[in-house]
């Protein structure tokens, strides 16, 4: 079974285009006050604000960092940024790491696979469809790769089983006890 979870596309383009716009905007005016000015105290400022922004323009446009689609199936999870999609098999996943930030607003997620391929995603999650079940989804996925993280560790049987499915995988309360 396949979900799509869809980023609300009026909300994308202002919330995370049109930031990473601005951001590239203020990083080449920084690099051009950088050049034309003369006090050194100015410079450190030029060099900071441009960094700064500049990352939030690589964040948006070059390393993809917010997802615009979120497709998780049975096998594998897809983040569709910029025109792409970044597929990953969940067997393939050998490190995961699911963090809500921000009172939940926000889940950062980062993983490594097996060949050596690495994701960092911000998923806002109030500006996605059906987002209850991104969330469960999510956090299955860590429990498939880690069921003894911090993060299910409390709520195993929350997220043994994914959305829409009757039985989840078989496991122990021993599975969860150190």
């Amino acid at each position: 079974m396949e979900r799509t979870y869809i980023y609300d596309p009026k909300r994308y383009s202002y919330q995370v285009t049109a930031t990473g716009i601005i951001c590239l905007i203020v990083a080449v005016y920084s690099v051009f006050k950088l050049f034309t000015t003369a006090d050194p105290m100015y410079i450190l400022l030029w060099i900071l604000v441009g960094l700064i922004a500049g990352y939030g323009a690589l964040g948006t446009f070059a390393f993809n960092f917010y997802p615009q689609q979120i497709k998780v199936s049975d096998e594998e999870i897809s983040f569709y940024c910029n025109k792409k999609w970044f597929t990953y098999r969940i067997d393939s996943i050998k490190q995961i790491n699911v963090r809500a930030m921000v009172g939940g607003y926000e889940i950062f997620i980062r993983f490594t696979c097996s060949d050596g391929r690495k994701g960092h995603y911000w998923v806002k999650i109030p500006q996605f469809t059906e987002r209850e079940d991104l969330i469960f989804e999510l956090y299955h996925i860590l429990w498939l790769i880690n069921p003894k993280s911090i993060s299910v560790k409390n709520q195993a049987r929350k997220y043994d089983k994914r959305p829409g499915h009757i039985e989840g995988p078989a496991y122990t309360e021993a599975d969860f006890m150190e």
